[in-house]
């Protein structure tokens, strides 16, 4: 006896599904892409931030002058100049940074700061030079990664946030 089954709607299924995924295509892949590259600058700003918590130990617990150049300051800690780099910037401008530290921290002793759960410290920052340095005047607004700046926190944990 024979099964007289039909692959018709399981057929239609299955182009439906492969209509629906090269229709996607292009989106999907930038939409993970940006993700891809928010995440690896989350990471970067915490390894930032680390270093210079690290670079505080090794100077009487203060943070680098302004003058000094934060980044340069830190290669001894990061060792991996890519730390330094937001990736969305870097996809446009590959010489560009797009980090800057906090002039108000800058030069200070840790204990001198009184809420280093809230005090910025490493930011997403639209002066994309190297070893930028400002009073929080260069996040990005709308932040670079879909409305939102990564930062880490003067006590070492990072984040998110909008402008």
């Amino acid at each position: 006896m024979r099964c007289r089954h039909s692959r018709t709607p399981e057929l239609a299924v299955l182009c439906l599904a492969a209509i629906a995924q090269l229709g996607c295509g292009s989106h999907c892949d930038n939409s993970g892409m940006a993700s891809q590259a928010s995440q690896q600058c989350l990471t970067n700003v915490k390894q930032d931030g680390l270093g210079l918590l690290m670079y505080s130990q090794d100077y009487d617990e203060r943070f680098p002058p302004a003058t000094a150049g934060w980044m340069d300051a830190t290669v001894p800690y990061l060792k991996n100049n890519e730390d330094y780099q937001c990736p969305t910037v870097v996809a446009t401008n590959p010489n560009g940074y797009g980090y800057a530290f906090n002039s108000a921290v800058a030069g200070s002793p840790l204990s001198s700061i009184t809420a280093p759960a809230t005090t910025l410290m490493i930011y997403d920052s639209s002066n994309l030079a190297r070893n930028a340095v400002d009073a929080l005047t260069s996040l990005p607004n709308p932040g670079r990664h879909s409305g939102l700046n990564n930062v880490c926190y003067a006590d070492g944990h990072n984040g998110s946030l909008k402008p």
